[in-house]
């Protein structure tokens, strides 16, 4: 009986408040971890461009129609399984 009665709160379950200055959206750790996968993920991707086109160029060529001057038969000389087409 003696304490003054208490302030009525807010009916809205959700008030605005404002951001505490130290909590900011994006902090510099969490920019550097952003920015260093993505260098990860471009790296990656060069260098898949880069395989994906000497694979394409390994199987559109014809490695086993090339000519050869060795002639068969001869010790210590190398030549192809199918030397020409």
């Amino acid at each position: 009986m003696g304490r003054p009665p208490q302030r009525p709160r807010s009916q809205d379950p959700h008030p605005l408040r404002p951001r505490p200055e130290p909590q900011r959206t994006m902090t510099t750790r969490t920019r550097r971890r952003l920015l260093a996968g993505l260098a990860v993920v471009a790296a990656l991707a060069a260098f898949t461009a880069a395989n994906v086109r000497l694979l394409q160029a390994s199987f559109l060529s014809q490695p086993d129609c090339v000519p050869h001057l060795k002639t068969p038969g001869r010790d210590g000389a190398f030549r192809a399984a199918q030397p020409s087409c």
